[in-house]
């Protein structure tokens, strides 16, 4: 028996319900999309592949192209591991867009064995995304008609008023630009920790932790847990798999013994949440955010 389930996915900010759930060939399993409509330029499409069989399989991938649309920020190489059932499959591409409109995503075809028998093979349908730039579209002038338009003598008077309405408009502009510019100053958290927590604030206002489906908490809080460990320990945690981010945290000598014992731990739990059928359950959720939160606020004294 094998099994597939391949989730497409953004960032935190911009995380969704599943945009789309596509039946894949029997056998296979189902194609779920997450990701936000439209698309920034700052998002990312994660695609995960999955794969659950009573005996060994043997999986491989097409090549992905060069796209002008699409650029590739990992690609991970297979990952095959015994488990009590049988064995299991993981593989991770990350996509980011290179351009704006609507942009067409073509997966990599998948092809599978389970020892001698056929090789099936299964192709992801072509999505489309639709990637904006954050500051909106351009809106056309109203065209005017100008023919019959002659120059009097009164348009060539110097003009001797002073110019109030334009230098108005420039002082208007000036104080809204400096009101923008320290908001956004004010609002930014100054450390690594500090956005952290701010982003698991977000997760409770947004309903993350009580809703009835606890795989897409796991997913979001595993991506939590990654952006921490890039900006505060330049851990590369975008660019591995959780077992070789275990790894890392396990070589890293800045950590203590008992605080790279936790965050293996953590990632661990999240990674399995993320695929099993039902994830986390809302106490589970609420213990998992709390910890987090307990422990990075006095990740500054401990690291001192």
């Amino acid at each position: 028996m094998l099994l597939l389930t391949i989730f497409l996915g953004s960032t935190l900010a911009t995380a969704q319900e599943p945009r789309q759930v596509i039946p894949l060939p029997v056998g296979f399993g189902t194609l779920t999309i997450f990701g936000p409509s439209p698309l920034a330029l700052a998002d990312n499409v994660t695609v995960e592949w999955t794969l659950a069989s009573d005996r060994m399989p043997s999986v491989s991938w097409d090549p992905i192209g060069p796209s002008p649309h699409w650029t590739v920020l990992e690609n991970s190489p297979a990952r095959i591991e015994s488990t009590a059932s049988g064995y299991r499959v993981d593989k991770r591409i990350t996509f980011a867009p290179a351009a704006l409109g609507e942009l067409s995503l073509a997966l990599p075809k998948l092809k599978i064995r389970v020892e001698n028998e056929a090789w099936k093979e299964t192709t992801p349908p072509i999505t489309t995304w639709l990637v904006k730039s954050p500051i909106g579209d351009p809106q056309k002038e109203t065209l005017r008609d100008i023919t019959g338009i002659e120059a009097t003598a009164d348009d060539f008077k110097p003009d001797t008023s002073f110019p109030i309405g334009p230098m108005a408009t420039v002082v208007a502009v000036g104080l809204m630009l400096a009101w923008i510019w320290r908001r956004r100053r004010t609002a930014m958290p100054a450390t690594a920790e500090q956005r952290a927590l701010q982003e698991l604030a977000q997760l409770d206002r947004r309903g993350r932790l009580q809703t009835k489906n606890g795989r897409p908490f796991a997913y979001l809080l595993h991506r939590i847990v990654r952006r921490y460990l890039t900006a505060k320990w330049a851990m590369q945690a975008d660019h591995c798999t959780t077992a070789e981010l275990s790894e890392v945290i396990q070589a890293d000598s800045r950590l203590r013994e008992e605080d790279r014992k936790f965050l293996v731990e953590l990632l661990s739990d999240l990674d399995r949440a993320k695929y099993s059928p039902t994830g986390l359950s809302p106490e589970e959720r609420r213990t998992h955010a709390d910890t987090f939160r307990s422990w990075l606020r006095p990740t500054k004294e401990r690291s001192a």
